[in-house]
């Protein structure tokens, strides 16, 4: 397998009542890094935002066009991007403002987020050189018209059976013939309990982990975001990494009962190398500019 390299990024956060302010020149500054590093010859075939691209998206009758204006950021990216929904965001704005931009030949993304009731049953699969890329939406939808209240901050995911049966035949394909090609696996939440009281795992999330130790040979690491923090978790033989926030770094002491956060102006990202036999998550950071 030829190595694969991807960057991935989660958490911008930007408020729909200030789409060019602190939060959204930090999206943009990681952008800018991102193409300096492929000019400069860096290898990345791939990017992920994985998840709460907004905050709050759903709180303000403008939230449609700042979603938008948000997922055209990531639009000026030369190498194909990977937008999933996360909690703050609403799934049908992000779909919207991507088909826009794909109609019109101006973007090499897609939001991957799904239904988890719809034909998808929650996941998308995709393709990056020989690695395959598996995309779990585990956002109970948390928009009024969906007959459901807001959810507040303190949301937990939900991985549904049908996810999980998913996730199961995608890595089993192949296995009847020989063919174990790696996988990496995308969520919001972390799936498995943190050390800190507050960050909560997804209803589902230690039955995930059982499918997806029983395949652990086979996964490349399980990637995330939510929870603010550069972490990594090994457990049963997968690697579990969360990317770092792009704005407000989180706090996850032991035993810590509450959000505490680092709001500084470094913004921090990682890079993945995968191949046939590893995976290597390298940290970056650096300091945003005031403005844009």
């Amino acid at each position: 397998m030829k190595p694969v390299h991807g960057v991935l990024i989660s958490d911008s956060h930007i408020p729909v009542d200030d789409c060019m302010g602190r939060a959204a020149v930090r999206l943009s500054a990681l952008v800018t890094e991102i193409e300096r590093l492929v000019a400069v010859g860096v290898p990345v075939d791939f990017v992920v935002h994985n998840g709460d691209l907004m905050d709050d998206a759903d709180l303000a009758p403008s939230g449609a066009a700042a979603s938008a204006s948000c997922v055209h950021r990531l639009a000026a990216l030369s190498v194909p991007w990977f937008l999933l929904g996360g909690n703050h965001d609403r799934r049908d704005w992000l779909h919207a403002a991507c088909s826009d931009l794909a109609r019109l030949g101006r973007t090499s993304g897609e939001c991957v987020s799904e239904d988890p009731d719809g034909v998808a049953a929650g996941m998308v699969s995709r393709q990056c050189g020989e690695l395959g890329l598996l995309f779990i939406d585990a956002n109970p939808e948390h928009v009024r018209r969906y007959g459901v209240d807001r959810v507040g901050d303190d949301v937990r995911g939900i991985v549904s059976d049908r996810q999980l049966n998913a996730v199961r035949r995608a890595l089993s394909a192949g296995s009847e013939v020989g063919e174990r090609p790696r996988v990496a696996v995308f969520i919001h939440y972390p799936p498995l309990a943190q050390e800190a009281a507050w960050s909560h795992p997804p209803a589902g999330g230690e039955a995930l982990h059982c499918v997806l130790a029983e395949h652990a040979a086979r996964v490349a690491g399980v990637f995330t975001g939510h929870i603010h923090r550069s972490q990594s978790h090994w457990r049963d033989g997968v690697l579990y990494s969360s990317a770092p926030a792009v704005t407000r770094q989180f706090l996850l002491w032991p035993g810590q009962n509450e959000h505490a956060s680092i709001d500084d102006d470094i913004v921090a990202y990682h890079y993945v190398s995968i191949d046939d036999t590893s995976t290597r998550v390298q940290h970056h950071a650096f300091v945003v500019p005031d403005r844009p």
